[in-house]
């Protein structure tokens, strides 16, 4: 019975579906919540916006300003319940930790909120591996031959160039060598950045993370099967050229809706490792999803709706409930969704891969791709056959990748990519589940058929790009790569044939080539234009790097020279070098950088890596770590003490043995041996006399076991040879020796003489005298080790090989041993702790605790730092000295929680320090009391003393200040010493900014506005502005005041002090209007509303006041005003305001509102926050235009242009035809910044006053 590799799960696991009808999702109870909102952001737009990375970060901007806005009432509201909360922007969400029935009733209550939704736990069971055996690759698997991608890479040059792809999974092996090369986190020369390419919510892969890492085996193989390619024969990725990051969605064995939202949000704007400072141009191009539910479960459609408007390709598996009708899960069955069901080698449907509804209008999957034994890659450098459809699932991400790369139009066009997978599908009849031959709910569009999709492509007009990588000289240069970087972002990776040519056929357009090859200094050709159906031909001549010596030694830790070791510089063409007796080793020819040193495994040693730089003639030391068997034993070389035996044993002849006793009980393996079987050909062991001539590789069960292999071959004890013993020292330190002196060799010439010392320690010495003769008497037919006495551990120094030289030792010792608990600060063991020795920063041994927290460690004689790392806890070093052979050290280690300061700054989004801040911390999970302060003039915080708590995501940080800023609610994992800024936003998507001062320039009115009656129970006035005064997208002359508190630039149709939230969208509520206090006031004989025009041009200024206006139903009067500015600037200013909450603003709307209800500043609603005297300024944004040029003085299209602020990208756009590009934001200081693949250029850009508009060139 096939055996199947799980999927990973959401609600359930992918393989472990069961048949049973799908539930209903209930009403949650309490517990962790998801509250989603009503308010959903509108992003038609962004499908006008070009570039992928502009496409993306438009998308973040306005699904952050939704949930900002809409979310900012549920989360006032929560702070003040002293509930726990983190918000989600992607989905408009936040979740409510720990709540319980009470407050989940309040939040399903509220008007604001659209669904509560239990965050859900599942449990993902162990990768369970399959009856097929992944033996080593012989190039394309099966699987990926059946797409046709092969022929993709050939007939159109690209295997995925240029495009990203991420999975969201339980995570990925990194240095697998058939992934680690693709991964955008590789920098080269072994340096990695995970910063933007790798996304662990939970810090499970370590604190600080290490980098990604998979601890269940799941996403390593889908990755794989996206982009794997070792190079060596391992062919098992669909684009090998694709560049990949990853989101750990799944914990290890479960995964959690948070969990899986999180990802969603960083698959959208990727963070740094701190999940800090977004970065949505750096989101991938497509992302596999491996995993699905059971229940009818619409939790994640928002995500997958986001990622289809901002043009990211999601792909997810159908599902392995089959062959049942109507068993795809979500989120595989949304319309939005594309589900990818599973075949076999023989070209049938699984049995397990999903099936759709009988009869939908939309059939799922969409389509079938192989699933049934796909090998791929797993951890720890391995490979595995496995099935289910979340095998299947990324063959269908990497053909999109192929087709992207090949047809870069497509890129971010969701609908014409499906239309070109779905035309390229080839039909499969079966209409078992209903459906059409054509389009069925068994094999949806068909089987993948890549080549056909990407033939079926908008690929547009191309033409050929050839050329010649050479010498200086001109004499053609193999395997050069040779990448090509187009305007067009058209991506190419090549490699030279033997004659130094290549060829490839891209879209046209203008590109730039730059060649490459070992001892050679790359070289950039630009300016290469391809036009439709021409050729263009270049030659890249590449200039010769300086050739340097890498020479050295490698030696034992004891500094003993290791002969015949393999010294390798990695991933180069140099010969390897073969270390002499020595141990020295030498590599000519080596150019400039840096590069992987490797070296065998070898008597004694282990194989080993590090990474060497190479500027000029260099010398390394290799010194690799010892060779350790299961039970600590480690042999080493030694220098020869010159023991002799004394007493000659009754043994000679051929084949023969006897017994012999020893002085002291030994101390070998796991027991202790009074006698002996010392035998002619040159062994002893601890069982049983044994004879043997033919020797064995060790260790070994067949006999002899318990055994010391001093030099194990047919010899003779003739006449001129004998076998002698000596007792030497006294205890507790004597030796044992046997010798065979001047052995013979059957049928040779050669003898040897050599002898086993038995420590009473347990220490084993074999010491070899004179050898005389050839090989034979230097090893190069004997076995040299020991092993005990089930043969099932041992230590093999040498095996047929001729490595020994006279007067020389080898010695075997039993490691001395560490064991001991590690405990957590109560006392408790800790299962799963990483407990490692090392010694000068290198790892000797590590090993994991067990479920109660004890260790075991074997080592070498020495000293080290013992070392035991849990996260959170602070990590614990202690000393250890290990001096006896046999002797195990007990140190138990107690780790301790982190204790850490959190420090920032508040700054506004121009990063302007904000002083009077409120800032406060506190342990959510604990629910320990809050640490709060207020920030001084540099806006700065510190909380010292922190103890981590132990989770991701346990402390909640708060920043309030004035209501001109919203405040900041986080939920932020902090672990270690960090500092994290709070931004404080006063700036609406639009670019207005909103100031608030304790004391502003009152200005009195002077003439009355009469008003006129309208329908509803108010009037307004109509005033001619004496300048046209500039308001978000329009330009006015006339503006109509209302006795309602507010002012607007278009004719009211009605006028009612019955104010709503910003923005009003009703039928009859304003636009285009300013609001200093829009409440239910009336304007009676002793009130007024009055304007007055002050200044000279261009510096006028028009004011409109409200004068002693009746607040209905308090018997309070207000007297406020608005001053709109020539220069498009808004002053509203408070002179008489009653010491009354409604005065203050407890009832009224105090902002401004753009013509189409989409764009608000919003200072205040339903808060009493106004005092006498106050004022609050609206200052209006100001623009950047210019053109972006080459060194030449050409136009460049294509190239993205940002504002960036503090480290923040404001806003961003796509330069036109004629290179030219125009940015609006608000009033500060800029770094304008154009990208156009490797090329930048940067200015720095004040906007200085109210709609300034500054002229900036850009020269890439």
């Amino acid at each position: 019975m096939r055996r199947l590799l799980p999927a990973v799960v959401a609600a359930l696991l992918l393989a472990t579906f069961g048949h049973a009808p799908r539930a209903a999702l209930a009403m949650p109870a309490g517990g962790d919540l998801i509250v989603l909102m009503r308010d959903r952001a509108d992003l038609s737009s962004v499908a006008r916006v070009r570039g992928h990375a502009a496409r993306t970060t438009r998308g973040y901007e306005l699904l952050r300003d939704t949930a900002e806005h809409s979310q900012r009432d549920l989360r006032a509201w929560l702070t003040q319940e002293k509930a726990s909360y983190r918000p989600f922007w992607a989905v408009n969400a936040v979740l409510v930790r720990g709540a319980d029935r009470k407050l989940a009733a309040k939040l399903a209550a509220r008007p604001d909120v659209a669904s509560v939704q239990p965050n859900r736990t599942y449990r993902l069971p162990e990768l369970v591996e399959p009856e097929a055996t992944a033996d080593t690759g012989a190039g394309v698997e099966w699987n990926i031959a059946a797409t046709r991608a092969p022929e993709v890479w050939s007939d159109f040059g690209t295997r995925g160039d240029g495009i990203v792809v991420a999975n969201i999974d339980t995570g990925v092996q990194y240095q697998h060598p058939s992934l680690v090369r693709q991964y955008r986190g590789n920098k080269g020369n072994g340096v990695f950045d995970h910063n933007y390419n790798w996304f662990d919510p939970w810090r499970l892969c370590g604190t600080p993370t290490a980098g990604p890492c998979d601890n269940n085996g799941h996403g390593t193989h889908t990755m794989g099967t996206m982009v794997g390619d070792d190079g060596a024969g391992n062919q098992t990725g669909m684009a090998p050229g694709a560049q990949w990051i990853a989101a750990k969605g799944c914990e290890a064995e479960t995964c959690t809706t948070m969990s899986l939202l999180l990802a969603g949000e960083w698959v959208l704007a990727p963070t740094d490792l701190n999940g800090q400072n977004p970065r949505p141009d750096l989101a991938p191009d497509i992302v596999n999803n491996s995993w699905g539910s059971d229940v009818d479960d619409p939790f994640f459609s928002d995500v997958v709706n986001r990622w289809n408007e901002v043009g990211i390709f999601s792909a997810f598996a159908a599902g392995n409930v089959g062959p049942s009708c109507g068993t795809v899960g979500s989120p595989g069955d949304y319309t939005t969704a594309y589900a990818v069901g599973a075949y076999g080698s023989n070209g049938a449907i699984a049995d397990f891969s999903s099936r759709g509804v009988t009869g939908a209008a939309d059939a799922k999957p969409d389509i079938a791709a192989p699933g049934v034994d796909v090998r791929s890659t797993v951890p720890y450098g391995k490979f595995l056959v496995a099935s289910g459809t979340s095998m299947a699932t990324p063959h269908l991400a990497g053909a999109v990748a192929l087709l992207w790369s090949a047809a870069p139009a497509l890129v971010g066009d969701i609908a014409g990519t499906r239309q070109a997978l779905d035309r390229g599908a080839v039909d499969v009849d079966d209409t078992s589940c209903g459906g059409t031959p054509a389009d069925n709910p068994v094999w949806g569009q068909g089987k993948l058929d890549a080549y056909a999709a990407v033939q079926a492509a908008p690929r547009g007009p191309t033409g050929q790009l050839a050329g010649t990588v050479t010498t200086a000289a001109g004499a053609p240069i193999a395997a050069a790569t040779v990448d090509l970087f187009g305007d067009n972002n058209v991506r190419r990776h090549l490699t030279t044939a033997a004659d130094g040519r290549f060829a490839v056929t891209v879209p046209v357009g203008a590109y730039r080539a730059t060649g490459a090859a070992f001892g050679y200094i790359d070289r950039t050709v630009a300016g290469l234009t391809v036009r439709d159906g021409q050729a263009t031909a270049t030659t890249i001549a590449l200039l010769t790097a300086p050739r340097y010596a890498l020479q050295g030694t490698v030696t034992d830790s004891g500094g003993f020279p290791a002969p015949g070791v393999t010294v390798l510089l990695a991933g180069t063409p140099l010969a390897a070098a073969t270390t002499d007796a020595t141990g020295a080793y030498r590599i000519e020819g080596v150019p400039p950088g840096q590069f992987p040193l490797t070296t065998s495994a070898a008597a004694c040693l282990s194989a080993s890596t590090r990474w060497v730089t190479v500027a000029g003639d260099s010398t390394v030391r290799i010194t690799p770590p010892p060779v350790l068997d299961a039970s600590g034993y480690h042999c080493q070389r030694a220098a020869p003490q010159g023991v002799a035996g004394t007493a000659t044993l009754p043994l000679t002849g051929d084949d023969a043995a006897t017994p012999v006793f020893l002085p002291f009980l030994f101390p070998f393996y796991d027991n202790r041996f009074a006698l002996a079987y010392v035998t002619t050909n040159g062994f002893l062991n601890f069982q049983k006399s044994n004879v043997l001539a033919i020797n064995r590789p060790v260790p070994n069960a067949t006999v002899p076991n318990a055994a010391i292999f001093a030099l194990w071959d047919d010899l003779v004890i003739d006449a001129a040879a004998s076998v002698r013993t000596a007792t030497v020292g006294t205890a507790p330190n004597r030796e044992f020796v046997i010798e065979w002196h001047n052995a013979a060799f059957y049928g040779s010439t050669d003898r040897a003489t050599f002898a086993i010392v038995l420590h009473e320690s347990g220490q084993i010495s074999i010491e070899y005298g004179d050898l005389t003769g050839g090989p034979a008497a230097h090893g190069g037919a004997s076995t040299i080790g020991i092993e005990n006495a089930a043969g099932a551990v041992g230590v093999q120094y040498s095996l047929n090989s001729p490595v020994l030289t006279p007067h020389t030792a080898v010695s075997f010792r039993i490691s001395g041993a560490v064991t001991g608990t590690v405990t957590g600060p109560d006392g408790r063991g800790l299962a799963a702790a990483t407990v490692r020795a090392t010694r000068d920063g290198v790892v000797i041994a590590s090993t994991a605790t067990d479920a109660i927290g004890g260790f075991l460690l074997h080592l070498p004689l020495g000293g080290y730092q013992l070392e035991a790392v849990l996260a959170p806890y602070a990590a614990t070093k202690l000393p250890l000295e290990l001096t006896a052979d046999g002797v195990t050290v007990t140190q138990n280690i107690a780790l301790r929680y982190n204790s850490f300061t959190l420090t920032g700054v508040v700054r506004d989004e121009l990063g302007a320090p904000i002083e009077g801040a409120e800032v406060t911390v506190r342990d959510v999970q604990t629910n320990g009391p809050a640490q709060s302060m207020i920030t001084g003039a540099d806006g700065a915080f510190r909380f010292p003393g922190l103890a981590d708590p132990g989770y991701d995501y346990s402390f909640s940080l708060d920043a309030e200040t004035s209501p001109c800023l919203y405040p900041r609610h986080e939920l932020i994992s902090v672990h270690e010493d960090t500092a994290y800024d709070m931004v404080l936003s006063a700036v609406d998507s639009f670019g207005y900014q909103c100031h608030a001062a304790a004391h502003g320039t009152y200005v009195d009115g002077t003439t009355t506005v009469p008003l006129t009656p309208k329908p509803g129970p108010d009037g307004y006035g109509t005033i001619a502005l004496p300048f046209p005064f500039r308001f978000y997208r329009g330009t006015y002359t006339k503006a109509y005041v209302t006795s309602a508190g507010y002012l607007t630039f278009l004719p009211p149709a009605y006028v009612s002090g019955s104010n709503e939230r910003l923005p009003s969208d009703q039928s009859l509520t304003p636009d285009a209007a300013v609001y200093p206090f829009w409440d239910g006031l009336t304007v009676d004989a002793a009130a007024s509303v009055r304007t007055a025009t002050v200044g000279t041009a261009p510096d006028r200024a028009v004011v409109v006041e409200w004068r002693n206006v009746l607040l209905d139903g308090t018997g309070l009067r207000l007297t406020f005003e608005a001053v709109l500015h020539e220069n498009g600037r808004i002053t509203l200013n408070y002179q008489d305001i009653p010491a009354s909450p409604a005065a203050q603003g407890a009832s009224a709307t105090i902002g401004i509102e753009d013509e189409k209800s989409t764009d608000i500043l919003e200072y205040a609603y339903y808060q009493p926050v106004l005092r006498p005297g106050a004022a609050i300024t609206l200052m209006a944004p100001g623009s950047v235009h210019g053109r972006v040029l080459d060194a030449t003085g050409q136009p460049v299209a294509g190239a993205t242009v940002q504002a960036a602020h503090g480290g923040f990208v404001q806003t961003q756009a796509v330069t036109a035809a004629d290179g030219s590009y125009t940015l609006q934001a608000p009033l500060g200081t800029y770094t304008i910044t154009a990208v156009l693949g490797s090329r930048a250029a940067a200015a720095q850009v004040t906007l200085p006053a109210d709609w300034a508009d500054i002229a900036q060139n850009l020269t890439l």
